[in-house]
């Protein structure tokens, strides 16, 4: 905790997933790895809690996607920020903008395949939305499931 993680990460750093980040970065991201502060997300991980001395390794991850790209969150504006967001995180919408993404070139990865990736679910508002509100903002690998409401008007809004 509390010390901020750039890349490149070495295998034998002791993170438990530094050779699925080597491993699935490279493909997720447009233009090889980020040069800004990486900020790991993982709402399964055992004391996952959003505050600032979190997100900086994966075993010590923030909760939210929502905290992490928030307005009091640790992402930097035009810093080439990355978000991490880890196998099996689920977060909830549940209204509009629920998460929101306003800080200028962040990029958003989630690791995992197939049941493993990462997965944000809409939940009991039509209005319920993610909403991406500033410029050069990347997104990878991320699940929208939007089969909780009936009839949901914009799921995500750019």
């Amino acid at each position: 905790m509390g010390t901020k993680t750039k890349f490149p990460i070495a295998a034998g750093s002791g993170y438990e997933y530094a050779a699925l980040l080597q491993q699935y970065l490279p493909p997720l991201l447009r233009g090889g790895f980020p040069t800004g502060n990486i900020y790991f997300v993982g709402s399964t991980v055992t004391g996952a809690t959003n505050s600032a001395t979190y997100g900086y390794s994966p075993e010590a991850p923030l909760a939210t996607m929502a905290y992490a790209l928030g307005s009091t969150g640790p992402v930097t504006a035009s810093n080439d920020d990355l978000v991490v967001v880890l196998p099996g995180h689920t977060e909830a919408v549940i209204a509009d903008g629920t998460i929101t993404s306003g800080k200028i070139g962040v990029n958003v990865v989630g690791l995992g395949v197939g049941l493993k990736v990462p997965v944000i679910t809409y939940t009991t508002a039509a209005a319920a939305s993610v909403n991406i509100t500033a410029a050069q903002n990347y997104w990878s690998n991320i699940c929208f499931n939007a089969v909780g409401v009936a009839a949901v008007t914009a799921a995500i809004n750019v």
